[in-house]
């Protein structure tokens, strides 16, 4: 899997401050998730044609704890078999075997710019409605 941090810059962090943190959660975490669908679409469309199987464990997952926001993206580490984890991890970096045919870090190379410039723009929609709901 690979992890992309977002530090929020002091503005941002100051003004979300002010605002009720269950609210900030609720559209972080929904933020978060539609920011990760791209990303989690393009390893899909990268992964090599001949391996179906691990095409299907490619799960996104969110988490918003502590003021850490993580997108995890790659293999169901729960529900994937271990030999489809290593054979995975061949296709992404390679091994004697097998020349390597990434499809992790093209995906978010391709991807991280136009996601991270959505996030922020449906975190701010997302805060804006909520905060209206609440009134």
């Amino acid at each position: 899997m690979l992890d992309i941090e977002l530090d929020l810059n002091n503005h941002v962090a100051e003004t979300l401050k002010y605002i009720e943190p269950r609210l900030v959660n609720k559209a972080i975490r929904s933020t978060l998730n539609k920011a990760a669908k791209p990303i989690e679409q393009k390893v899909k469309e990268l992964v090599p044609e001949d391996s179906g199987a691990l095409e299907g464990s490619i799960r996104k997952k969110t988490e918003f704890k502590d003021g850490y926001a993580v997108v995890y993206v790659g293999l169901n580490q729960r529900n994937t078999p271990s030999w489809l984890k290593i054979r995975g991890l061949a296709m992404e970096y390679g091994n004697q075997r097998v020349d390597a045919q990434p499809y992790l870090a093209p995906a978010v190379g391709r991807t991280a710019r136009p996601a991270l410039d959505e996030l922020l723009d449906y975190a701010d929609r997302r805060l804006a409605n909520l905060l209206k709901q609440k009134k």
